[in-house]
């Protein structure tokens, strides 16, 4: 049991062989419930809630030793859902017909929708650059119809990538399946290494398009800070290299 300088609990704490291990509770100076968890191995694992000082709940989900696992949930003080987000490691995006792997549990879905483009956005649990900005990698999916297009990458490729004239992208590099370790399984696409600017962050964008055999078009977008590509590049690729078709 902690108490502060005026004898109010601030937190209740179990310890095995001195590792926090068991239910764990946090308080505010008002002695309201701040945080719910549970603990093994001096990591969080289980069920967590997180209140604001007025007793509204923040946020909950769940941890398996220090990991966030599936849904974590998200409300506004009016107790209203805002955003949930969902960490696992596999997915199957059927709507393609393609299933990915992400390269951690740092990684999450943050958003779907099924309403006109169908689209997956996944995002990375923020990282802090050199200059101590907080940045957030994304994988963006989205998915739709191109039996228009007959098949002709080259032409879908290049409407899609119109839709970024403004932030003017410089197109550095472009892989295609005749290059050695290309890394993805689909015949019919194309990989875009570009660079950009924007409100004073050089970004590394991929930009690739592929065309299915069933005329479902995909556009795969990966996004990041030019600082943050040294560590965090390889994370994309790992991703790229885990895509598979689905039968």
């Amino acid at each position: 049991m902690w108490y502060n300088e005026f004898g109010n609990l601030e937190a209740k704490e179990n310890y095995i062989n001195g590792l926090l291990s068991g239910d764990f509770e946090e308080y505010f100076p008002n002695g309201k419930l701040k945080t719910k968890s549970s603990f093994a191995f001096g990591l969080p694992n289980g069920w967590s809630v997180v209140y604001r000082e007025d007793g509204s709940k923040q946020i909950e989900g769940n941890s398996k030793l220090g990991k966030k696992v599936g849904e974590w949930k998200e409300y506004d003080d009016n107790g209203t859902l805002v955003s949930t987000h969902i960490y696992q490691i596999d997915f199957d995006i059927k709507e393609a017909k393609m299933s990915l792997k992400l390269p951690n549990n740092e990684w999450y879905l943050a958003s779907k929708s099924n309403e006109g483009l169908i689209q997956y956005i996944f995002k990375r649990n923020e990282i802090l650059d050199s200059m101590g900005r907080s940045i957030i990698p994304a994988i963006m999916f989205y998915i739709d119809d191109v039996s228009a297009y007959n098949q002709n990458l080259e032409e879908y490729s290049n409407d899609k990538r119109m839709l970024f004239k403004y932030i003017n992208i410089n197109v550095n590099k472009v892989l295609t399946p005749a290059n050695k370790d290309y890394p993805l399984p689909y015949k019919n696409s194309k990989i875009f290494l570009t660079t950009y600017s924007d409100k004073g962050f050089n970004h590394i964008m991929y930009m690739i398009y592929i065309i299915t055999n069933d005329n479902k078009g995909i556009q795969l977008y990966m996004d990041m800070t030019e600082d943050l590509a040294g560590e965090y590049e390889k994370e994309f690729w790992t991703t790229l290299r885990s895509i598979k078709e689905l039968k």
